[in-house]
């Protein structure tokens, strides 16, 4: 029985990135992983003082896949569907930082070894894969509370293997059009995971237009109350040919970025027998 014990768990190649995009319900959380590093990107919600998506959903899918320590943590804006898990996450995983839009004064802040704002320009390599910050740029912390927490969030683009994959938290048209205006061609990616759970307040035909997208990803609840996604919006992406993956159909589905293009695939391949959903 000892080989059981022995075999490492499976893990992205170099130049390779898995993303992992968990069924949070009407949230986000997302694993991303090269081959010898690993971070979290949004936390999904809070329920109550004792569960989160963070110990409940997020440390536990690390756990199975054998990830014991994190690099870091994006949390992209405060809302509550984002960051609900941070703390728990910190907690199990001691991150080796925090990047994020959150306001001095927040609690998050503290859980971490080292907190630091999103900026635009932001880069860093890790194992032949290229992490870029794409929003917000760094003059909009000076507006202090003219701005919506949507329009706050952290853009971060993740390139591998020829591909890319745009995580773009719960950003709204003005922050799309700021990124229009200040590099449209940074914005090409074949893989988005969709910004604001496809609320018709984001996806402007000339973002989906810049990124030109062959994967979309919806993160959102099983018959969640605000009706995400907005079947406008889903015509839209449709309309631009890219095919759809949702986390209320589908569960967790991973995205791989690596040599010969891009993988999408269900973390779980029917759902559980407690289930309604239908495959």
């Amino acid at each position: 029985m000892a080989p059981m014990f022995a075999m490492p768990s499976p893990r992205p190649g170099d130049g390779e990135a898995w993303l992992d995009v968990l069924d949070v319900g009407n949230g986000l959380a997302i694993v991303v992983r090269t081959a010898h590093h690993a971070l979290v990107y949004d936390t999904g919600p809070g329920w109550n003082a004792d569960a989160d998506s963070g110990n409940r959903i997020v440390v536990p899918f690390l756990r199975g896949e054998g990830i014991r320590t994190l690099d870091g943590v994006v949390v992209s804006h405060a809302d509550d569907d984002h960051s609900g898990g941070a703390i728990s996450i910190a907690g199990s995983r001691s991150p080796g930082w925090l990047v994020s839009s959150l306001r001095d004064g927040d609690p998050i802040h503290i859980a971490f070894a080292r907190s630091l704002r999103c900026e635009a320009g932001q880069r860093w390599t890790w194992d032949g894969v290229e992490f870029s910050m794409l929003h917000p740029a760094a003059a909009m912390y000076a507006e202090a509370g003219r701005r919506k927490e949507n329009d706050r969030g952290c853009v971060l683009k993740v390139s591998a293997a020829g591909s890319s994959a745009l995580l773009a938290g719960d950003v709204e048209a003005r922050s799309e059009s700021e990124m229009l205006a200040r590099d449209p061609d940074a914005l090409r990616a074949q893989v988005l995971v969709v910004p604001h759970h496809g609320s018709k307040t984001s996806s402007t035909p000339a973002f989906i237009a810049a990124i030109a997208p062959r994967v979309v990803i919806y993160s959102v609840g099983y018959r969640n109350r605000f009706n995400h996604p907005n079947p406008a919006v889903v015509a839209r992406y449709a309309a631009a040919g890219a095919s759809a993956w949702r986390t209320d159909r589908d569960g967790a589905v991973r995205a791989v970025l690596a040599i010969p293009g891009v993988c999408v695939e269900r973390l779980i391949a029917q759902p559980r027998y407690w289930s309604d959903r239908r495959p």
